[in-house]
């Protein structure tokens, strides 16, 4: 059987039935199915493969012989089949995957989470607006438990098993770090955007896979130890962990208290993830500072405020961005805690009115867990999403790990909505944005 045979057999099958007003329908419907699927020279057993109950229908016209009642019914369901076929939205391909290996259960677990939901949430808009370039993004979460070796570990086995085009929000300096030290990115030709640290020896030398979306802990510290000096304080301590995270602190307090020519009065240390912090409260007591950098992150820097207060010690504390200050509250006490300043690096979406905040705000609404209020680091999750996305969208379709690098690469003054990330070939320090705020007595943070 050719292909005129077809469309013959086609236009006989709408008058016997008499459906007159479907006759052009059928004839177009079959016309596009057979360009599709069966080339004018091929013999029928593919329409047979394809549409058996419409070859039945064919075969009887072609041969000169009335379909039966039977046929003519099969007929009818098959030109069903067809519309649906061929009038349906077309599906999706591939996803695109994402990865995010962070601590979801251990010390850090409150900004791993944060980050996540707010990704997870701008990712189900796009998927809910038809994905980027006709594919799906999956975004995958993996818990490390802030341990570094198993940082390295999971991230080694997502590229084998997940094959994602890049990393998302992996936390921790030392975890980062170790990722960098043994070139699995770079190996892998996997770009990581918006990692959960402002370390500057990860930015300088920068890696070509690294995207920062966030300011350095310099530049962090800099602004505290700015504020304490312009308030006339001499004599300021920093308390740190002793890993990756806690020297780059240490390397940065030295650095502004010494350009400032300020007294680096005492170095209040523990141990990561320490629970007893006795030695590092008896070394502020008997130094009497007048302010203190926390250098510290997740539920270390709340019991340290909680210890601190409980030891008398009523001097001002300036921390990070990386704290949720909501979990400090509920575990120091709002007493405790209040009159903390902390920096941010994104902005906090309880006072922010930029459009990027307004868009967060309505996406987060609809798309975030709803027993999850968002804060600073939910945004760094979402505008983290967002950059990513903008980058797979100019990678066209079915990215890889190096045409999604090179897309990022070339994002020049890209603009969220009143907060801008820029790239280039030698710069992956996407945003110098930095705010700071200080606990109140509800709670929040007050600009």
């Amino acid at each position: 059987m050719n292909g005129s045979a077809v469309v013959a057999g086609t236009s006989s099958w709408c008058r016997v039935v008499s459906l007159t007003t479907y006759c052009l329908i059928a004839d177009r419907l079959f016309l596009f199915v057979i360009s599709a699927y069966l080339p004018i020279s091929a013999s029928s057993t593919r329409l047979v493969l394809v549409f058996p109950n419409s070859f039945v229908i064919i075969r009887a016209l072609v041969s000169g012989h009335e379909p039966s009642q039977g046929d003519q019914m099969l007929g009818i369901r098959s030109l069903a089949l067809l519309a649906g076929i061929t009038l349906a939205p077309p599906l999706l391909a591939e996803n695109i995957v994402i990865v995010q290996v962070a601590d979801l259960s251990a010390s850090r677990a409150v900004l791993g989470k944060a980050m996540h939901h707010g990704a997870q949430a701008w990712f189900e808009h796009v998927n809910a607006q038809g994905g980027i370039n006709g594919s799906r993004i999956k975004f995958i979460a993996y818990d490390d438990q802030y341990k570094v070796e198993e940082t390295l570990r999971l991230v080694r086995e997502s590229l084998q098993k997940d094959r994602p085009v890049a990393f998302l929000g992996i936390l921790g300096t030392a975890n980062t770090g170790e990722l960098l030290k043994h070139a699995v990115l770079t190996n892998a030709a996997v770009p990581l955007v918006a990692p959960y640290t402002g370390a500057d020896h990860l930015r300088t030398p920068f890696n070509a896979y690294v995207f920062h979306i966030r300011a350095s802990y310099g530049d962090e510290i800099e602004m505290m130890v700015d504020q304490f000096a312009r308030t006339g304080f001499k004599r300021l301590a920093v308390f740190y962990e002793n890993d990756a995270f806690g020297q780059a602190g240490l390397t940065a307090f030295e650095a502004a208290t010494s350009k400032r020519n300020l007294k680096a009065d005492a170095r209040a240390v523990v141990e990561r993830g320490a629970k007893d912090l006795s030695a590092a409260i008896k070394v502020l007591q008997d130094k009497q500072p007048e302010g203190i950098v926390m250098a510290t992150a997740g539920s270390v820097s709340a019991n340290f405020l909680r210890d601190l207060r409980a030891a008398g010690i009523h001097v001002p504390v300036m921390g990070y961005s990386v704290n949720d200050y909501a979990n400090i509250v509920k575990v120091a006490g709002v007493n405790n805690a209040r009159g903390t300043g902390f920096t941010q690096v994104m902005p906090d979406p309880a006072h922010c009115y930029r459009p990027v905040c307004r868009d967060f705000k309505r996406i987060y609404a609809q798309y975030g867990p709803k027993d999850e209020s968002a804060n600073p680091n939910t945004v760094e999750g979402y505008i983290a999403a967002r950059v990513l996305t903008e980058g797979l969208r100019r990678a066209g379709a079915n990215p890889s790990g190096q045409s999604v690098m090179k897309a990022l690469e070339g994002l020049r003054d890209y603009d969220l909505g009143d907060f801008t990330i820029s790239y280039s070939t030698n710069n992956r320090a996407g945003s110098k944005y930095i705010d700071i705020g200080v606990l109140s007595r509800d709670g929040t943070l007050r600009y």
